[in-house]
């Protein structure tokens, strides 16, 4: 029997509203109620109630917690435009009779039953007990599609009492450098496996979040009182629901923040309660001889071409507010997302200093380059030997050696007749000129060749395939970064030295392994060979030879730190210290402002964090 429900809109859930229950207040005995003035006030609960829907409602001083409320269809619902509070009491008056508002919602009904439109499955009972599991799926999930197909696994589900499930998760590059997130689960319980697979939107993109999600995804499909024993190859998925289940982080607010993922857990945890799933976690070996959890990677990885599989927002009674960037919801611990934020427009601003115009304008592989400052020890040891390497490595990028030319800046009066090179006496000692002096080219042609050696060495520890490694090496050495010269236009051996790294190379190096990291340590090794060799072969003893020919110039130390108030009158751009191209400028770039640097960041997973544990120590 059809029957006219009446309620306030709470809330929206894609084409659903959420609609808080009113029922009819008969104020005379003596007048029909279908043409007596329509009194409505809020029902106290009811068998329309659905404590799913119990939304935590607000407004100025005053809280409220619906006590009757259910999901409908949008297209199901009628307005009704007048309203009129009765002063000091809890009723309205609706301006339309009963008999009105039920000959109108007879309309709408014939309608839509005439119509190809079916606004819920007529298969679905949602009263029936046996379906409460499609209250979660209504629940939780934004689009049809995915309703309907999770239904259809849901139904096939009913009668089990204990499942076994394969889930995995998939995130990788493309050749574009874009990540993409995808997720499966096969249920095995009958002779043919229920499966279902979907990608996901490369918001704070992880491996992780893929896990979870193929978690998440399975859980909606299970019957009450059911025991599922979870089959998956990430340790840390299971660690991580061990550890919550014996922990207090989702019972306060304040933890909720704390922990990777938090609202997804909640949602996991807000399901296994309601349905009361009992989870038994199996760890299974990746890409092992074990078919099903290998078929179940298959889906993982192919959905690429899938609609992504989105959530509607989740009514939690206790966190009110949940935070946002540029509307998505911020999954990370507030603290890392803050740095993260932090990071990248600390990198924006070095971006655009006009010693990087040449950087901006190529091809340059920034993250491998910053994993090569940072990689000069682990990331929880600090000793004052890193810092110090780390202080050098820093100032061979930025081109911040204490050359000449630089002292001359820093302190004119005492270097004004001092700048030439100590070792060939006829140009000024910049730090172009350190590398390119005629009295060291012998020197670091011999370190240049040392380099593409040592590199070939590193090559065939992460390939066993000699033709291919042949192969590759000679590209490599084709390749401008072996010029022992000077170019603002493109890569040469004195960016390799200053510790920046072509796309080119990293290129080439994916053309011989495919693992990122790997890749990333083979160029930070070769990096750091080039960075110890100029070190101990140039710049050492170069200080050596100033320090002697500042002594027989009466450059003393004191002299040094006396400086008059008009000593420093020269500025970088009156020496062109950083030898900039200002034609480069002409050349448009490609990152405009540190929100699309975040947004890469945001989307891609990848962190741009350059300076970390940077002690200042002397050269």
């Amino acid at each position: 029997m059809q029957q006219v429900i009446y309620g306030k809109i709470i809330g929206h859930i894609y084409d659903y509203i959420i609609v808080e229950h009113w029922i009819n207040f008969d104020s005379s005995t003596t007048i029909s109620p279908s043409q007596q003035m329509n009194r409505v006030r809020r029902c106290t609960g009811c068998i329309q109630h659905e404590q799913f829907y119990n939304i935590h409602k607000s407004s100025f001083r005053m809280h409220y917690t619906s006590s009757c409320c259910n999901r409908y269809y949008l297209a199901t619902a009628t307005h009704i435009p007048n309203i009129k509070k009765i002063p000091h009491t809890e009723f309205y008056d609706l301006l339309f009779s009963t008999f009105l508002v039920k000959q109108q919602s007879e309309l709408l009904y014939n309608s839509l039953t005439t119509s190809r439109f079916s606004p819920i499955s007529p298969s679905v009972n949602l009263s029936d007990p046996s379906t409460v599991a499609f209250n979660h799926i209504y629940k939780h999930i934004h689009k049809p599609s995915d309703i309907n197909a999770l239904i259809d696994i849901a139904r096939q589900s009913l009668h089990l009492t204990s499942s076994t499930v394969y889930t995995d998760g998939s995130f990788s590059y493309n050749s574009s450098n874009k990540s993409s997130m995808g997720f499966a689960f096969q249920i095995f319980n009958t002779n043919s496996p229920i499966s279902f697979h979907s990608s996901l939107y490369h918001s704070q993109p992880s491996a992780f979040k893929a896990e979870l999600f193929a978690l998440f995804s399975s859980l909606l499909v299970h019957p009450p009182y059911c025991t599922i024993n979870i089959y998956t190859d990430c340790q840390r998925l299971i660690d991580t629901y061990r550890y919550l289940i014996t922990s207090t982080d989702l019972q306060y607010t304040s933890k909720n923040f704390r922990l990777p993922l938090y609202e997804l857990w909640l949602r996991i945890f807000d399901i296994i309660n309601t349905l009361h799933l009992t989870l038994k976690f199996y760890k299974v070996s990746a890409h092992s001889s074990d078919y099903k959890n290998n078929s179940t990677d298959y889906l993982a990885k192919n959905t690429t071409l899938l609609p992504y599989f989105t959530l509607n927002d989740f009514p939690n009674s206790d966190i009110h507010y949940f935070p946002l960037f540029d509307g998505s919801l911020i999954d990370s611990p507030l603290r890392h997302f803050i740095k993260q934020l932090t990071d990248c427009k600390g990198f924006f601003t070095f971006y655009n200093l006009d010693r990087n115009t040449k950087y901006r304008k190529l091809s340059t592989d920034w993250l491998c380059s910053f994993h090569y400052i940072n990689d000069d020890s682990p990331s929880n040891v600090t000793s004052i030997y890193n810092s110090l390497t780390k202080s050098r490595r820093i100032k061979f990028l930025l081109e911040e050696l204490p050359t000449l030319n630089r002292l001359l800046l820093m302190n004119n009066r005492v270097y004004r007749n001092f700048t030439k090179c100590c070792l060939c006496t006829m140009e000024n000692e910049t730090f172009n000129h350190l590398w390119l002096c005629s009295r060291r080219i012998s020197i670091m042609n011999d370190i240049i060749r040392q380099s593409q050696q040592f590199l070939l060495s590193l090559l065939r520890t992460i390939n066993s395939d000699r033709h291919l490694i042949t192969s590759i090496f000679a590209d490599i050495c084709l390749l401008n970064i072996w010029h022992l010269s000077f170019n603002p236009r493109s890569f040469t051996f004195i960016d390799l030295i200053k510790g920046f790294v072509p796309s080119e190379l990293s290129s080439c190096l994916l053309r011989l392994n495919s693992d990122l990291s790997i890749n990333r340590s083979v160029i930070s090794n070769l990096l750091n060979f080039i960075y110890n060799s100029v070190l101990k072969e140039v710049w050492l003893p170069r200080c050596t030879l100033t320090k002697s020919c500042e002594l027989s110039n009466n450059i003393t130390t004191s002299s040094k730190r006396s400086r008059s108030r008009n000593s420093s009158l020269l500025s970088t751009s009156d020496l062109n210290l950083y030898n900039i191209d200002y034609s480069l400028d002409l050349v448009p770039d490609r990152l405009f402002s540190w929100s699309s640097i975040f947004d890469y960041s945001f989307t891609s997973g990848k962190l741009f964090s350059l300076f970390t544990r940077v002690v200042t120590t002397p050269l």
